[in-house]
C-alpha cells in the first residue's frame, strides 16, 4: 500500500493524494479491508456526510464536536438523517467531553450501491447525515439570505471597495458604453475573455476569494475570484452588482431546511440593468446578456 499524487503534472494540486493497493493475486469472494480515520483540525465546511458508496462498508462513523460556549451564546445545530432502504442508522449519540459536545452517527454492514446506467450522482441517493446552523442570536433564524449576507460582509465586502485601477480597467473594458446594459455585457465578456478559469482549492481558497487586483494581475482564478472581479468592475462602472452562490447540475441534494454553505459549489454574478436583473457567469466563454450555462 502506498500513497501517490492524483495529479502529478499539476503542482497546484500536489496536496491531493490517493491510496494505491498492490496485491499479487485474488480469489473469488476474497475480502479486502481498509480502515481509515479522517480528522479535520481546522474549521471545516463539509456538513453532509455520506455513508454509502460503491463498495460494501463494515462500519462508518462520523463525529461532530461543538464547543459548549457556543450553546451558552445561543448557537445551536440542526441535524437530519437521510437513509437508504433497509439500511438502519444507529441512534445519534451525544456525549460531553470537557468543553465539547460530540455528536456521533454510526452505520454498520452497509451494502454497496450498485452501478446502473444513467443513475443520478451518488450524493443524491446515498444515505447521509447533515448538520446545519439552527439559530444565531445576531441574525435570528439562520436562513439562506442571512448566510449569504454574513458571507458577503465577512469575506467579500472589503474586496470590492472602489479602487482607481479597477475604475480605469472598468472604463477600458466597457469601451465607453453609455447604456447600462451595454456596460454590463462588455465588462462581463471582457472578464470571460481575459481571465482564465482555474479552480484551485488549497487551504482557505475554497472559501476566500483572492482580491480583484490579484486576479487581474495573474489573469486566472476560480469562480469566486472571477465573479468578485466582475462585481468590482461593474460597481466601478456605476452598475449595482452582487455575487450569488448556487449549486450547479444537481439541485436534488439541496435541503431547504438545512442552511449549510457546503451544498453550494459555484458563484456567479447578478447585475441590475435597465430591464431588471441580469445573471452572468463570467467563468464561461463569451455570451449574450441574459444567457447562462445549462448547469447554472
Amino acid at each position: 500500500i502506498h500513497e501517490r499524487s492524483r495529479f502529478p503534472e499539476y503542482v497546484l494540486y500536489a496536496d491531493q493524494k490517493e491510496k494505491v493497493f498492490a496485491m499479487s493475486s485474488f480469489e473469488d469472494n476474497f475480502i479486502v479491508e481498509y480502515q481509515y480515520v479522517t480528522t479535520y483540525r481546522d474549521f471545516y465546511f463539509e456538513d453532509h456526510f455520506t455513508f454509502d458508496m460503491f463498495i460494501p462498508v463494515k462500519t462508518a462513523s462520523y463525529s461532530f464536536s461543538m464547543p459548549l460556549d457556543f450553546e451558552r451564546y445561543g448557537l445551536k445545530i440542526r441535524t437530519a438523517s437521510y437513509l437508504g432502504a433497509g439500511q438502519p442508522m444507529a441512534d445519534l449519540e451525544q456525549t460531553v467531553d470537557g468543553q465539547l459536545r460530540r455528536y456521533t452517527w454510526t452505520r454498520e454492514d452497509i451494502g454497496a450501491i450498485p452501478r446502473e446506467p444513467y443513475m443520478p450522482p451518488t450524493s443524491s441517493i446515498a444515505s447521509r447525515a447533515a448538520i446545519g446552523l439552527a439559530y444565531v442570536p445576531q441574525l435570528g433564524d439562520h436562513t439562506w439570505e442571512s448566510l449569504g449576507n454574513d458571507y458577503f460582509e465577512s469575506t467579500i465586502s472589503e474586496l470590492i471597495q472602489e479602487d482607481a485601477s479597477l475604475k480605469r480597467r472598468a472604463s477600458e473594458w466597457s469601451g465607453g458604453a453609455k447604456k447600462i446594459d451595454e456596460r454590463i455585457e462588455r465588462i462581463a465578456n471582457a472578464v470571460a475573455e481575459n481571465i482564465r478559469y482555474v479552480s484551485i482549492d488549497l487551504e482557505n481558497t475554497g472559501w476566500d476569494p483572492q482580491p480583484p487586483e490579484t486576479t487581474l494581475s495573474v489573469r486566472y482564478g476560480d469562480c469566486k475570484d472571477v465573479s468578485v472581479l466582475t462585481v468590482a468592475l461593474l460597481r466601478a462602472a456605476g452598475v449595482e452588482a452582487w455575487p450569488a452562490l448556487l449549486r450547479t447540475d444537481d439541485p436534488s441534494v439541496v435541503d431547504q431546511s438545512m442552511v449549510t454553505p457546503s451544498v453550494m459549489n459555484h458563484m456567479i454574478v447578478v447585475a441590475k440593468g435597465s430591464r431588471g436583473d441580469f445573471w452572468l457567469d463570467p467563468t464561461t466563454s463569451s455570451f449574450n446578456l441574459g444567457e447562462l450555462p445549462h448547469g447554472d
